[in-house]
């Protein structure tokens, strides 16, 4: 692995020596492999930059592919170095054995470290979320099992499901399973809530789908996935959430519109 014109040699032989200077480089070009055993959604690459209290700007992108997300998270160290993470989502996934390639080059020189890179998936939070999407399962008093899809009022744009399902289980599937290529989810069966998609969710909208209680009767566990795109067209096909029965909260909620699948 190597940043562009020779600026930093890295071997991946040696973890313990990621922390390697780079001298005066505007580009950045590395391509990384995952080597879990897993496809993951996920790349974190963590880097620093000399002098930058903020990430430098850059003007162009390999396969015009920025960083879905830029946080500095450490700095300035004594030889004024900032800590940064770069976080790029994929879909599809990268799956075991396979590499991406991130490349982008900067307006000006830029002296880096590349510290470390790790896939992974969203992290709890993350996934219930793209932009300003979320989703909430809750008891309701009348309605048993419902999902409040929402769209938070402060989110940059609108967000458009293009499909959201559920499923029941009687016991508890691994955290490694759930995801939609898993052959173990492969085998339940997956229910629309509602005909009517896509479903755009401007800022601010909530909708509330009641999921039937009869086909929960025996199980202990409820699944939901989706697939839903930002107004800047990041697609995010989630990991499966899935909530134990018995667990989910019946706290009361602000009034709602309530959609029952099929309207």
């Amino acid at each position: 692995m190597r940043f562009a014109r020779t600026c930093l040699r890295l071997s991946l032989l040696v973890l313990a020596a990621l922390v390697l200077a780079a001298a005066g480089c505007k580009d950045f070009n590395e391509t990384f492999k995952n080597n879990t055993n897993r496809a993951m959604t996920r790349l974190v690459i963590t880097v620093k930059v000399q002098g930058a209290s903020s990430f430098p700007h850059a003007s162009k992108f390999y396969n015009n592919q920025p960083p879905n997300r830029v946080d500095r998270t450490g700095g300035p160290d004594a030889d004024g170095y900032y800590t940064y993470q770069l976080t790029y989502v994929f879909f599809p996934p990268v799956q075991p054995g396979a590499s991406v390639h991130i490349g982008l080059t900067f307006d000006q020189d830029q002296t880096l470290k590349l510290v470390d890179y790790y896939f992974t998936f969203f992290n709890d939070a993350e996934r219930k979320r793209l932009a300003g999407f979320s989703m909430i399962p809750r008891i309701d008093p009348q309605q048993g099992l419902v999902v409040d899809v929402s769209n938070d009022a402060a989110a940059p744009g609108a967000v458009t499901v293009s499909q959201l399902q559920w499923a029941v289980h009687s016991e508890y599937v691994a955290l490694a399973n759930l995801d939609w290529t898993d052959p173990v989810l492969g085998l339940l069966t997956w229910h629309d809530f509602t005909p009517d998609l896509p479903l755009t969710l401007a800022p601010g909208d909530v909708v509330t789908f009641d999921v039937p209680d009869g086909p929960m009767a025996g199980t202990t566990h409820a699944l939901v996935r989706w697939i839903a795109t930002d107004e800047q067209g990041l697609v995010s096909q989630q990991p499966v959430m899935e909530m134990e029965i018995q667990d989910l909260p019946a706290a009361t909620v602000p009034p709602m519109t309530a959609v029952p699948p099929g309207h």
